[in-house]
């Protein structure tokens, strides 16, 4: 029960809106990596993750042929041409366009560049060779791909047509489960990641209040405010819930669990059925915002949600 909480705690430090990679021993090589590479590229004016959107997403479906296989992954330069990668057109809006009480955005820089690090869940080691990979909800294949370096760092640029891309990161790499990290909106601005990756013994490992059935999905909620910062007294729900249980870790006790999530914002949900999930909730008279996600067996999915 140690190594899975001291896990899960890895793994919700890392879910930190819009900027998920000041997290593990390796955080400052990968910065540092990932700004070389810009100045390599001559990027003088490469925006930051402060410059992101505020938290909340759309609730728009994804299909479970999203989840591509890493052969499907064609990796890219690090600084590919904007030309080279345009984000498909997204469908119509679905559901509420708002998100704390201000509409969704529907423009976006030209170019949206994506940086940080992969590193693994358990020591905190950058994961050198990892293809992260940025999807459209209605895609099967990347919009755009780069393979991360010896330190774990990765670096590349997304042309959006000027439009949001409504969609989410994934990360495969030899010996680790695919992880599929989700926004709380849609991309509109640079984003600076660090996640988290781990093997199926490890994924196994990671409990709340039950076993995790290597049939099923692991989820790991990070429930944030409107100022981006963790949210306690929220609680989420799973649609459809099948099997799936939900645990909200005492971050001050290990191995006690509350009835909503504590100062630290992080949900854990085990054994959630493979297709599409709606993840939504409350914190106390405060809705938050829903999206629907895919699971796929086996694998490790990271969820922002916020109002």
């Amino acid at each position: 029960m140690k190594r899975s909480l001291a896990l899960l705690f890895v793994l919700a430090a890392a879910c930190t809106t819009n900027n998920f990679y000041n997290n593990g021993p390796q955080a400052d090589a990968a910065r540092g990596s990932a700004d070389a590479h810009r100045d390599a590229a001559g990027d003088p004016d490469a925006r930051g993750a402060d410059d992101a959107a505020p938290p909340g997403d759309v609730d728009a479906r994804p299909h479970a042929a999203d989840a591509a296989t890493p052969d499907a992954m064609t990796t890219a330069d690090a600084k590919p041409t904007p030309d080279a990668m345009i984000a498909p057109d997204a469908p119509p809006l679905s559901g509420d366009t708002t998100s704390c009480g201000k509409p969704l955005p529907t423009t976006a820089p030209v170019t949206i560049q994506f940086t940080g690090g992969v590193y693994d869940g358990t020591s905190g080691t950058g994961v050198a060779g990892a293809t992260v990979a940025v999807y459209a909800r209605n895609g099967t294949s990347p919009i755009a791909s780069a393979t991360t370096d010896a330190q774990g760092a990765y670096d590349f640029t997304v042309a959006t047509g000027g439009k949001p891309i409504d969609g989410y990161v994934r990360v495969t790499s030899t010996g680790h489960v695919a992880a599929d990290m989700y926004p709380a909106v849609p991309f509109v601005a640079d984003t600076e990641w660090g996640i988290p990756v781990v093997d199926k013994t490890t994924l196994l490992s990671v409990q709340g209040q039950v076993l995790q059935d290597p049939a099923k999905a692991l989820f790991v909620a990070q429930v944030d405010d409107c100022q981006q910062q963790a949210l306690a007294g929220a609680t989420l729900a799973l649609t459809p819930s099948g099997a799936a249980t939900i645990s909200y870790p005492d971050e001050q006790h290990q191995g006690l669990y509350l009835t909503s999530t504590s100062t630290s914002g992080v949900a854990i949900a085990n054994n959630v059925t493979p297709g599409d999930v709606l993840v939504d909730g409350v914190a106390g008279a405060t809705s938050l915002r829903g999206q629907v996600i895919t699971a796929n067996v086996g694998e490790l999915v990271l969820v922002l949600v916020s109002p």
